[in-house]
């Protein structure tokens, strides 16, 4: 990448388990190193980290902060083992205690493939996603924070400051880093340059309204003003307010989609998701659109939009009358 300032260094770290990658950020100050975001719990991960610092002449040991966006694998995956090293591990209080509810019951793997059985769902929906949860445990870490950020909080990483601005959506407290001297916003998987972030209905937002979260969050983004994103994945955003009422829009248009499939007939969650977005075969991929059709139907219910009842077999939709 150019146009960086000097001192921001990417590092680009496999995602195995995805065949993706995932962008983490050196910053190197007059007072030491931070890093911000983790890569996932796998080798081929720790390996590259520890080779892209060692070319920079940094062991993990010269970490002094690791800050992570949020609490998914592959942003806070390696988080115990870089406080291990000596770094000061900082995120949100609300993405802390995702990590915690975790890993402290897998007994609960069942009931968070149902959304806790408040929706109905085919018979072989739970025996197909609750095995997952454990492998999805593999590649992260159980670690706690040794301190949570507030949003508006001034970190000095290494003797440069970032601004925290909290942007739920992603997950309940996902964060973005912020620049403004030098123009840009380290912005973690809220927007990304080549695809929609996804604003999800997890078992721990239940009760909460992510998609309009997502939207306040990307609207504070864009009123930023400031043209450079850097995501957590893929290229770097050149008109980071232009991304940002873009990522909007796109999401207004699947509020439109799900109002659209809305009648006066009570339907399902998992069935308007099939609906919406189209059926998917594999098990995590299932769920995923549930969870996204949750996440637009909640949002339309606080809207006013759309009813939430209770069925025979759990809640259900329709359009408000």
């Amino acid at each position: 990448m150019t146009g960086l300032p000097s001192w921001l260094t990417p590092i680009e770290l496999p995602m195995p388990a995805t065949m993706g990658r995932v962008n983490v950020y050196l910053i190197r100050g007059p007072r030491g190193a931070a890093l911000v975001d983790t890569g996932m719990n796998d080798a081929s991960s720790r390996k590259e980290l520890v080779r892209a610092l060692g070319a920079l002449g940094l062991g993990l040991a010269d970490l002094g902060t690791v800050v992570c966006t949020h609490h998914h694998a592959d942003h806070a995956g390696l988080g115990l083992t870089l406080g291990k090293a000596g770094a000061t591990m900082l995120m949100s209080a609300a993405d802390a205690e995702s990590i915690r509810l975790f890993f402290g019951d897998p007994g609960l793997d069942s009931m968070r493939a149902t959304f806790y059985g408040r929706h109905e769902v085919p018979a072989d929906f739970e025996e197909r996603v609750a095995p997952m949860f454990p492998f999805f445990r593999s590649l992260s870490e159980d670690f706690a924070p040794s301190l949570t950020v507030e949003d508006g909080e001034s970190l000095d990483l290494g003797g440069v400051p970032l601004e925290v601005v909290l942007t739920p959506g992603h997950t309940l407290g996902h964060l973005c880093l912020v620049s403004r001297e030098a123009g840009l916003v380290l912005t973690g998987d809220h927007i990304l340059a080549g695809e929609a972030t996804h604003a999800s209905m997890r078992p721990e937002t239940e009760g909460t309204d992510p998609l309009g979260e997502f939207l306040a969050s990307i609207r504070r983004v864009e009123a930023l003003g400031l043209p450079l994103g850097l995501p957590g994945h893929g290229l770097p955003i050149t008109d980071l307010p232009a991304r940002a009422r873009q990522l909007a829009a796109h999401h207004e248009k699947r509020l439109g989609d799900m109002l659209a499939a809305l009648s006066d007939e009570p339907r399902t969650a998992f069935d308007l998701g099939e609906r919406v977005f189209g059926v998917r075969k594999k098990p995590f991929l299932r769920w995923l659109s549930m969870s996204q059709a949750l996440a637009c139907l909640t949002h339309l219910a606080a809207l006013g939009k759309a009813e939430e009842i209770q069925g025979g077999r759990g809640l259900v939709y329709r359009r408000t009358t």
